[in-house]
C-alpha cells in the first residue's frame, strides 16, 4: 500500500473540486488504467479491488493478495468538518478521560450489538489482536478506541460504550454488524469502512500517512 494515502488524498481533494461524480480505475500501484486492463487483471485469483467512495468521485483500486478474493472492500473517504471533529474528540475525552491532541491520528473502532447466541461475537475477534492493540502502545500520536453502541453492554475494561449516542450519530448512524471503523488524519482527511473489516490494513493506512507526512 505504499503512496496509498497520498494517493486518497488526492481523489478526496478532486472529488470535492468537481460539479458531477467520476469514476477511475488505478492499478495496485495507483497508475490510472482504461477499464479494459481493471477488468483482465481482476480475472487473477489473486488480485481483487477496493471502492474509495467520496461525495463526488469513485476511485476502484486493485489490490493484491496471497489468498483468493471473493469479495471486494467498500471505504468512504472525504474530508471532516472541522466542527465534527471536534464534537468527536471532546466526546472520546469524555467518555475515556484521554486527552487528545489535534495532531494526533485517531481510530476508532465501533460495534453494535449482535445478540449473539450460541456463537462467539465478532467484537472478540478484534479484541484478541494483540498486534493490532501493540501498534497504538508504542504510537502514541495515534489514539486508538474500541467502542460499542449505547445498547451493548459488553466488557467494560476492554471498549467504551457510546453511553450518549453522539459518536454513532456523528459517525456511524448506518454501522453494520461485525466492526466499523473510522480513521482521521490530522488533515481532517478521513476513511470510514463499515461491516467486517481487517485490522492489518488500518495499520497499513496509518503507516502511509507518516511516511508521506514526515
Amino acid at each position: 500500500m505504499k503512496k496509498l494515502l497520498l494517493f486518497l488524498f488526492i481523489i478526496s481533494f478532486y472529488g470535492y473540486s468537481q460539479d458531477l461524480k467520476k469514476e477511475i480505475l488505478i492499478d495496485v500501484n495507483n497508475d490510472t488504467i482504461n477499464s479494459e486492463t481493471f477488468l483482465k487483471k481482476l480475472k487473477r485469483s489473486d488480485v481483487g479491488y477496493s471502492i474509495f467512495e467520496s461525495d463526488t468521485i469513485n476511485t476502484l483500486k486493485l489490490v493484491k493478495s496471497n489468498k483468493r478474493f471473493e469479495l471486494f472492500e467498500h471505504y468512504k473517504v472525504g474530508i471532516l468538518d472541522s466542527s465534527k471533529k471536534t464534537k468527536i474528540i471532546s466526546e472520546l475525552e469524555l467518555l475515556t478521560d484521554t486527552k487528545i491532541n489535534l495532531s494526533d491520528v485517531i481510530v476508532i473502532n465501533f460495534y453494535i450489538d449482535e445478540k449473539a447466541v450460541n456463537q462467539r461475537p465478532c467484537i472478540e475477534f478484534y479484541l484478541s489482536d494483540y498486534q493490532y492493540k501493540n501498534f497504538f502502545k508504542k504510537n502514541k500520536n495515534v489514539k486508538q478506541f474500541f467502542v460499542t453502541d449505547k445498547t451493548y453492554h459488553y466488557d467494560s475494561k476492554k471498549t467504551i460504550r457510546d453511553k450518549n449516542k453522539i459518536i454513532e450519530d456523528l459517525i456511524f448512524p448506518n454501522a453494520l454488524k461485525c466492526g466499523n471503523y473510522l480513521i482521521i488524519f490530522p488533515t481532517n482527511d478521513f476513511i470510514i469502512k463499515y461491516g467486517e473489516y481487517r485490522q492489518e490494513v488500518i495499520l497499513e493506512f496509518i503507516n502511509d500517512y507518516k511516511v508521506n507526512n514526515n
